[in-house]
């Protein structure tokens, strides 16, 4: 397999049972692999929750001649948990046997880390907007609905959850108000 993240290109090459036939410094550095003589299967780096993917995948390069897309998890003799996307093909000799396996694999434990921190953000703040004890609404350029809270719907009487209000258009909504409740309203 060929991998690459950021600056450096991780290069394998593989036996049809994960055995590394070559692979260059950058690779032995992301596995923590030291000795540059040892025998190294690559299937011993699989996180264990990822085995039946990558086999699914190997079935798929078997059946195909390739595979891309595969996200899958390692554990390096570091114990480090690396996401890696990898995209990879088989290599035939002469008569089209299968030989070797060849691939391309990036290194996205940081983008993995940084869209799950986004997301635990995201779910924290709609934890906070929806027990606050004040009404919110928020729209997008076209005046959608995109998020509101219970105490919304209560301060201004709306029968509708805060879900069934989603997508609505807000000047449809609006008119569903007294004139003294949309005083009070405030636009974000």
């Amino acid at each position: 397999c060929i991998s690459s993240a950021a600056s450096d290109v991780y290069k394998r090459q593989m036996d049809m049972y994960g055995n590394v036939l070559e692979m260059n410094n950058a690779t032995f550095k992301l596995l923590a692999c030291e000795d540059k003589n040892e025998d190294i299967n690559l299937s011993q780096f699989v996180y264990p929750e990822d085995t039946l993917l990558v086999l699914n995948a190997f079935k798929k390069l078997k059946s195909n001649g390739n595979f891309k897309d595969l996200k899958v998890r390692i554990i390096s003799k570091d114990k480090a948990l690396k996401h890696l996307h990898i995209n990879a093909s088989l290599i035939v000799n002469d008569n089209g046997k299968p030989i070797a396996i060849q691939g391309v694999a990036r290194d996205v434990t940081t983008e993995y880390n940084i869209q799950k921190n986004l997301i635990e953000s995201e779910n924290r703040l709609k934890a906070l907007i929806v027990n606050l004890d004040s009404g919110i609404l928020l729209e997008d350029e076209d005046c959608n609905i995109v998020f509101t809270n219970n105490k919304f719907c209560e301060l201004f009487s709306i029968e509708d959850s805060p879900e069934q209000l989603k997508g609505k258009h807000c000047s449809i909504s609006c008119l569903l108000y007294t004139s003294d409740a949309a005083d009070d309203m405030q636009c974000v």
